[in-house]
């Protein structure tokens, strides 16, 4: 225990013993009645002020000081301890209940704090006055209970009235309330006190009050209490009661004023009557004021707050309002942009060129863009009334594929065949966004076209590949018959008196050449080999191609000629030519080929002889205006897959206009189809005869061979030397280029091939004409895409030659570039 504490411990001690000893004092002689019992009231506000917690300790050290001043007043040891504890068990009880059921601070000003703190005391001492009668009725004899029990009980409780107010008053503070720093206010409360003393004298004062009956003086000190709880609050009351109680007392239980002229008893019953009444009254009526003035208090702050709230209200409303004005324009401001952005989304949506729909999650149409619509056939209505996913996709297999990609969101693209109102199959492609409330964004596109044009371009690389694998074909097999031409020729040479081998090698020779001719052919096909135009008599090459196709068109279909005996000349290219009635012939062919039919072509002069006219006439099934219109487009056809390119007749419009001819269709379902082309014809004689074969006349120049397939240097080697040259065999340009670097001088013509190994033919004429600008080089070749005719003029090399090379016109150009050197 810390010495503060001790030393409130004794203080309490102290004070109960002096106050127990101080309460017995005020007893009504000769009787001894107490009028009132202050020692319970201390404890009382003692305990009110502490916590629980301690309660014990300082009871403990009070009922020892009760005990002791019980003794010291003269009760036996055992009511002594009795007294002690009932004294305790009242004050505790009423201390707890009131520290239970009422909020802090503990004071009157409430009438509820009043009627609990009063009917408490009140209880506190029943439970006294019980225990006290209790025992002095057990221990003295003739001692009545109630009478002992009335006694002590309101003692004790006028006790409570005259001590707690003042003591509550003086703990709180409430003292500082009120305002004593004016001199008014000070001279107010010592009249106060002053005319309180005087009144209380002239009352209870007297010392014959029999002399002087009751009169309306006796009610003087009512107003005078009421003015203290009207100017000074609970302290004011509780210290003007407690004064006028106190000379009351003090003058009674001196044998003085009113309270004397009857019984000792009838006496202290009047004067604590007279207590009560004036003690509870102004309670009451001054926890009345504080609740009024606190009421009023609370009203006026409720209206400064009201008033304060009302203009911050207002001036925020006035802010609000400026706010609320450049929220309506930003807001008007911002709603026109929020129109024409929708304006413009909506646009953007209908004419985006892509199909946008927007479905829900049973895969019906909310929403539908312009597109969508053209491409599907059904309008917006029509796509928001019916199930479109079963309308597109009728197949149920194929259709669980669809929704789920459509239900699950996937944002990638997948290609889905598409069925359209019409019936009609499309291709289309479909990617998917999937929004968190269910809702899919399907966007899709007809590639319907672009599937087409990959087939086509499929096709175009297939006939690109063609035309690479033709030209790798070409110069091999110009190599082959290089050499079975110019081996047939020396043969032809070796044995001319033999006319059996004659024919023999007269025969290989022709065939070589036809060989060499179908070689063109293949070239001009996949475009690799340039045109030749020349005077040709077109009659001779539809019968050399009617020929050909009689071997290939059944015989239900019917082929008549009507050809002109006096056609004129065109400048064309007989291969090219082949090519257009090939290509023409085969679609008139595959027209006819299910039912039959008649294939007519006829040949005749036109527009007063400056055009020959060829028309191709068919009877198959024809066609419509829409393939009529996209007849000439490239991959165009109506032929099943397989069965063409669609290169055909755009091949042939092709060709029709390098001729600087014209070309039309006119065509009916199920009545056939005519072509008509007009080509320009021309003055100049066909070539009908070969030309005159001069005498070769012997030579005597150094020839350089260079050429990597044997059989064909050999066949060089043989006729050049036969003819008296001079020559030297190299097979690849880096031997031929060490050769002529021995003596450059040395060489008079040099004849070299084009495709090599180590060095092109390109490449060494090169390096020897930077040797030897003036030196003749005849360049030959199976088939070449590096260099053409121009190129190897232009480079300096003097002929260009495409094999097969007949040996004749191979000695001829030699003797040719020999003679000009």
């Amino acid at each position: 225990m810390n010495i503060h504490l001790g030393v409130k411990l004794a203080l309490v001690a102290l004070f109960l013993l002096l106050t127990v000893r101080f309460g017995g004092m005020f007893g009504f002689p000769p009787s001894g009645i107490s009028t009132f019992w202050p020692a319970n009231a201390l404890l009382f506000v003692i305990l009110l002020c502490l916590s629980r917690h301690v309660w014990k300790l300082y009871l403990s050290v009070s009922w020892v000081a009760y005990f002791f001043a019980e003794l010291w007043i003269g009760f036996p040891p055992l009511n002594s301890f009795i007294f002690s504890t009932a004294n305790c068990m009242e004050a505790a009880l009423a201390a707890y209940v009131v520290q239970r059921y009422s909020s802090a601070p503990y004071n009157f000003s409430s009438a509820w704090q009043v009627s609990l703190i009063l009917g408490l005391a009140a209880l506190g001492s029943a439970v006294a006055g019980t225990i006290g009668a209790l025992t002095i009725s057990l221990t003295v004899p003739g001692q009545p209970f109630l009478s002992i029990f009335q006694k002590w009980a309101i003692a004790d409780f006028v006790g409570f009235l005259i001590v707690c107010p003042l003591l509550l008053s003086i703990v709180e503070k409430q003292y500082r309330q009120i305002q004593l720093s004016s001199s008014l206010t000070k001279l107010e409360g010592g009249i106060l006190l002053g005319l309180l003393s005087v009144v209380s004298f002239l009352l209870f004062g007297e010392d014959n009050p029999q002399a002087r009956s009751f009169n309306i003086l006796y009610y003087l000190p009512i107003p005078l209490l009421f003015w203290a709880a009207l100017r000074f609050g609970q302290f004011g009351t509780a210290l003007s009661s407690c004064l006028v109680s106190l000379l009351a007392i003090i003058f009674a239980i001196n044998g003085r004023g009113v309270f004397t002229l009857l019984t000792p008893e009838e006496n202290v019953q009047a004067l604590q009557v007279f207590v009560t009444i004036i003690v509870v009254s102004l309670l009451f009526f001054s926890a009345l004021l504080r609740e009024r003035e606190a009421v009023q208090n609370e009203l006026l702050r409720a209206h400064n707050q009201l008033d304060q709230k009302v203009k911050e209200r207002t001036n925020e409303l006035e802010t609000v309002n400026v706010r609320l004005q450049q929220e309506i324009q930003e807001r008007e401001y911002a709603q026109q942009e929020l129109n024409q952005q929708k304006e413009l989304l909506q646009t953007i949506f209908d004419h985006i060129p892509v199909m946008v729909g927007i479905f829900d999650q049973t895969g019906r149409v909310i929403l539908a863009n312009k597109r969508m619509e053209s491409r599907l056939g059904w309008s917006q209505e029509e796509l928001k009334t019916l199930n479109l996913i079963e309308s597109c996709y009728p197949d149920p297999n194929y259709r669980k594929k669809v929704l789920h990609h459509m239900l699950y969101g996937v944002s990638t693209w997948k290609d889905f065949k598409t069925t359209t109102r019409l019936g009609k199959v499309i291709d289309t492609t479909w990617a998917n966004v999937k929004l968190a409330d269910g809702i899919s964004i399907g966007i899709g596109q007809d590639i319907t076209e672009r599937k087409q044009l990959e087939e086509q371009l499929r096709q175009s690389q297939k006939m690109e590949a063609l035309g690479t694998l033709a030209g790798g074909i070409a110069h091999d097999f110009n190599n082959i018959l290089a050499a079975i031409l110019a081996n047939a020729e020396i043969g032809w040479m070796d044995f001319p008196q033999n006319q059996k081998a004659q024919r023999y090698f007269e025969a290989i020779t022709k065939s070589a050449e036809r060989a060499s001719e179908l070689v063109k052919q293949i070239l001009v096909f996949s475009r690799m080999d340039p045109l030749t135009f020349r005077p040709i008599n077109l009659a001779s090459v539809v019968q050399d191609t009617v020929k050909m196709l009689r071997a290939t068109i059944p015989h239900h279909i019917e082929i008549t000629l009507d050809l002109s005996e006096h056609c004129p000349n065109i400048l064309a290219d007989a291969t090219q030519m082949h090519q257009v009635l090939l290509n023409l012939c085969s679609n008139s062919y595959h027209a006819m080929e299910e039912n039959g039919g008649r294939l007519e072509i006829a040949l005749e002069a036109a527009r007063g002889g400056t055009y020959l006219k060829l028309t191709i006439q068919d009877t198959g099934h024809g066609m419509d205006a829409e393939a009529q219109r996209r007849v000439f487009d490239p991959f165009f056809t109506t032929k099943e897959v397989g069965k063409g390119t669609g290169l055909g007749l755009s091949v042939v419009h092709g060709i029709v206009e390098k001729h600087r001819g014209e070309i039309t269709i006119d065509s009916q379902m199920g009545q056939g189809t005519t072509v008509s082309i007009w080509f320009p014809t021309t003055q100049a004689k066909a070539s009908t005869t070969p030309p005159k074969q001069s005498v070769l006349k012997k030579g005597s120049a150094h020839i350089l061979i260079v050429e990597d397939e044997p059989l064909i240097a050999d066949s060089y080697r043989k006729i050049l030397e036969r003819q008296g040259y001079l020559t030297t065999v190299c097979r690849n340009g880096v031997e031929a280029l060490a050769e002529f670097e021995k003596n450059p001088n040395h060489i008079d013509l040099v004849l070299t091939d084009q495709a090599m190994p180590q060095m092109t033919g390109k490449q060494l004429a090169f390096k020897l004409l930077a040797i030897r600008p003036n030196l003749p080089i005849l360049l030959s070749t199976g088939y070449s895409d590096i260099i053409t005719k121009e190129e190897a003029q232009t480079m300096g090399i003097r002929r260009y030659l495409a094999k097969p090379i007949r040996l004749r016109t191979l000695l001829e150009v030699i003797a040719d570039c020999l003679k000009s050197t």
